[in-house]
């Protein structure tokens, strides 16, 4: 009952943190964006929408993936996958079936969103049953939200610091063995991952 009061807490706190990202990214996206693509000006209305559409979806992709983490931590791997292999697979093919079939910018935005949700869904459901409480009242959200976040500071930081060793990695093998090299490093990453 105690693992699921936290991942409970952790999947309410990544929905908290998504929604407040995709709120600024849905606010500032489309001030931004547009300008940095060089988007032409017939374009920019598409754009703008699909820039809010997409904020929404990360706030999805976000809860989807610690779902996948938290089914991970209960060993559950396949469950995880399997997830993650039908909101990938909806994705791709909505997304080109509405690209195909006319739907513009605008549908494959929504395609996408229509995927993202699917996709919480099915890991949600996947996750429940391994969470859902069974014994006496659960240590309240909010108190387990905030540890959550407490801890969570460390990783915020450290997380960025992998991210300046890896892009650190690819330019010494890109100045070393070639840009061959860093291609090879880039599949070899993915195929781990």
């Amino acid at each position: 009952d105690a693992t699921g009061n936290i991942v409970r807490a952790s999947m309410a706190a990544v929905g908290l943190t998504g929604l407040v990202g995709a709120g600024l990214f849905g606010i500032f996206g489309p001030m931004v964006l547009p300008t940095v693509f060089r988007t032409p000006e017939p374009l920019v209305a598409d754009l703008h929408f699909a820039i809010v559409i997409f904020a929404v979806t990360i706030g999805f992709d976000l809860v989807t993936g610690t779902a996948q983490a938290c089914l991970e931590g209960f060993q559950r791997i396949d469950l995880s996958r399997a997830g993650d292999a039908i909101r990938r697979g909806v994705t791709g093919v909505a997304t080109a079936v509405v690209a195909v079939g006319g739907g513009g910018l605008r549908g494959v935005a929504v395609a996408g969103l229509g995927a993202a949700v699917l996709g919480t869904v099915v890991t949600s459901v996947m996750l429940w049953p391994r969470v859902a409480p069974s014994g006496p009242r659960p240590v309240p959200l909010r108190r387990r939200m905030a540890v959550l976040y407490r801890s969570g500071r460390a990783v915020a930081v450290l997380r960025p610091l992998g991210l300046v060793e890896r892009a650190m990695n690819r330019t010494i093998i890109g100045v070393v063995l070639g840009p061959a090299a860093v291609t090879l490093v880039e599949l070899a990453s993915q195929v781990q991952n």
